[in-house]
């Protein structure tokens, strides 16, 4: 009982030497025993050593995935406009746009039309009135070798006494498929039904579709 009794005393006391006296640095590896140290343990000891001040840390500071992401923020005030770039350099020319696109001729006989299709025709010419009102109609048409007549517009005159007036006559000729070319003519006649011959005639034609 004695024997026992000593031992536990120099046990207890030894222990309690050891923890008072142990130099730092001097208990390694070698000196611990197998499952001396937990994880648990050693966080609970680091938990209580460590006393960090509070918003000191960022958040690289944190492995990822530890901070939740807060959410968006309002968005802030628009920044100034930024200078005004250089003017780049010009591209390459298009293709030329829809439009009329006309062919023109001179004199009472007008221009060929080439082919099938829709044409818009604007005929203009001078008209010679004598002593009296001279008046009447002019005709545009357009015809071919097999036919008289394809398409024609007309248009009425009335030009004052001892006077001259240029007149400008406007509307559709349609060639039907397989008839051109066609040749286009004005014809004018006054009230009478007498033919009138002007003295010169414009032509512009364009086909529309």
């Amino acid at each position: 009982m004695m024997v026992a009794c000593l031992a536990l005393f120099i046990s207890l006391s030894g222990g309690a030497y050891a923890a008072i006296t142990l130099p730092a640095g001097s208990v390694g590896t070698k000196q611990l025993q197998r499952g001396a140290v937990t994880r648990s343990k050693l966080r609970n000891h680091v938990v209580t050593a460590l006393k960090v001040k509070e918003h000191s840390l960022l958040a690289k500071d944190f492995a990822p995935g530890q901070l939740v992401a807060g959410a968006r923020g309002p968005a802030g005030p628009r920044g100034p406009r930024g200078k005004t770039g250089p003017k780049g350099s010009a591209g390459p020319a298009g293709p030329p746009g829809p439009g009329f696109q006309f062919v023109t001729a001179s004199g009472a006989d007008g221009p060929n039309l080439s082919q099938s299709g829709t044409y818009f025709v604007v005929v203009e010419a001078p008209l010679q009135a004598g002593g009296s009102t001279l008046s009447g109609e002019c005709g545009v048409t357009a015809a071919n070798g097999s036919n008289a007549s394809l398409s024609e517009f007309h248009a009425a005159f009335v030009v004052p006494p001892n006077a001259q007036q240029t007149f400008s006559f406007s509307g559709m000729l349609v060639v039907p498929s397989g008839s051109a070319p066609a040749s286009t003519k004005l014809t004018c006649a006054d009230s009478a039904g007498n033919a009138i011959t002007p003295s010169a005639a414009s032509w512009w034609a364009s086909p529309v579709e």
